[in-house]
């Protein structure tokens, strides 16, 4: 496909795609991925893959285990809170963590949220 002809193609932000690449990746590996391991995988410069990284664990996309290798970070999931509206999974999370934080305030031990 002629990328001159596709608008989608021909404005976009190459970093972002890059960026893309790299969260879904590490959508793709629960157990995490190590820089080294996204260097192998994806084919990017090492510096690129470190420089996303360290920005998207900056906005808490990614987290960084003691181990070294990076997860999804909790932010993903507060966005895609966002998505849906009406019921859906997404909304019953969000009123499940309500009904959690509801709970928690008034009782104070430790508790965890399973579904």
């Amino acid at each position: 496909m002629d990328k001159r002809a596709d608008p989608a193609l021909r404005h976009r932000i190459p970093v972002i795609d890059r960026m893309m690449e790299v969260l879904g990746e590490l959508e793709a590996r629960e157990a995490g991925a190590s820089i080294s391991d996204l260097v192998a995988r994806l084919g990017l410069p090492r510096t690129t893959v470190y420089r996303i990284l360290n920005s998207l664990q900056r906005h808490d996309m990614v987290q960084r285990s003691e181990a070294g290798s990076y997860h999804l970070g909790h932010r993903l999931l507060a966005l895609a809170s966002h998505v849906a509206a009406g019921s859906s999974p997404l909304s019953d999370w969000k009123a499940a963590l309500s009904l959690r934080s509801a709970v928690s305030s008034r009782t104070r031990p430790m508790n965890q949220l399973v579904i």
